[in-house]
């Protein structure tokens, strides 16, 4: 990510804010700076004026965060545009790809955080990847489909003779045709795999291929998992699905189920939201990934290795003594 974004000049100005006075151009951007200070604040994004009228420029600088922020327009307050910040070396197709990839290798699951703001003016286009939750799910799916999960359902049967949960009521108000008199109907409860839990894990998974078959989806992505994709269709192809909203996660699941809900809720959390500003500490991540680059280099040596452990110390300390230490690796 480029800490120092290329400075707007005057000419550009003019064009994105139409209307304004170039007379008076530096005050119509300090009205920009103080529309967009909230939604700035949040990307950690610092704007500053440079010059004066009417060769006035405006700059950016950028921080630990990337995402996209909506912008609104000193001249009337209407929304203008967006302000996308993406790392540094991202293809232009693809911003987030060399992102994403990180996060399959170090199988870390690092959240958006967003901002309850007006929706973005470039809707989907800057939203944060989905295809990485498509295949995390995708792959928790394939470990769930290994649990023989097995729940009661209910099922309306007719047997011709009565048993101890006939529907005596449905029963009474048919029997007066003779051709009825030995049909009883039945709710039987039975064990199955294809209960209506699991007819939900299927229906989050037509999402996930959906959402994998997209064009903003990298095509490395796709064929990692198209093969894997077309097994789980075929075994789950008698599977209904059944829409769902969040998965209800209880304590007598097992491990794989839970974790196969838990990240459902993430797909289909970021799948429900409007997309309105957004963020993610890339901090964190190259931080995880520099742990992750140290402990493959120290598993080959007589050492150990210890991720943010925390010291902390107790008494009397100087001015410029530290009580509180947590640095990012120890060897």
């Amino acid at each position: 990510m480029s800490n120092e974004l290329p400075t707007l000049k005057a000419n550009v100005l003019y064009d994105v804010f139409k209307g304004a006075d170039k007379r008076v151009f530096s005050q119509y951007l300090h009205k920009f700076i103080h529309y967009n200070h909230e939604t700035l604040a949040f990307l950690d994004v610092h704007a500053s004026i440079l010059g004066i009228d009417p060769d006035v420029e405006l700059s950016f600088e950028t921080n630990k965060y990337i995402g996209a922020i909506p912008l609104r327009s000193p001249v009337n307050g209407k929304q203008i545009g967006d302000l996308l910040v993406y790392p540094r070396f991202a293809k232009e197709r693809y911003r987030f790809l060399e992102m994403t990839q990180l996060l399959t290798l170090l199988d870390e699951q690092i959240e958006p955080d967003y901002l309850n703001s007006m929706p973005l003016a470039s809707g989907p286009l800057v939203q944060p990847p989905q295809y990485y939750d498509a295949i995390k799910y995708i792959q928790a799916f394939q470990t769930a489909s290994r649990e023989n999960w097995q729940k009661f359902r209910t099922r309306e049967c007719i047997y011709d003779f009565p048993k101890s949960n006939t529907n005596w009521q449905k029963y009474i108000l048919k029997e007066h045709l003779p051709e009825n008199k030995l049909m009883f109907p039945v709710r039987d409860n039975e064990l199955s795999t294809h209960h209506l839990e699991w007819q939900q894990a299927k229906y989050v998974f037509d999402l996930a291929k959906e959402e994998l078959a997209k064009p903003t989806t990298p095509v490395s992505f796709r064929f990692k998992v198209l093969d894997l994709i077309k097994t789980l269709a075929v075994e789950t192809y008698n599977v209904q699905p059944v829409p769902v909203q969040k998965f209800i996660i209880r304590v007598s699941d097992p491990l794989s189920i839970k974790q196969l809900k838990t990240q459902g809720n993430i797909f289909l959390n970021r799948k429900s939201k409007e997309v309105s500003a957004w963020r993610i500490d890339i901090a964190q991540l190259f931080e995880r990934y520099a742990q992750y680059i140290l402990k493959r280099v120290i598993n080959r040596m007589p050492a150990r290795f210890y991720s943010n452990p925390k010291f902390s110390a107790y008494g009397d300390l100087p001015a410029w003594g530290m009580r509180y230490l947590e640095p990012d690796a120890l060897i």
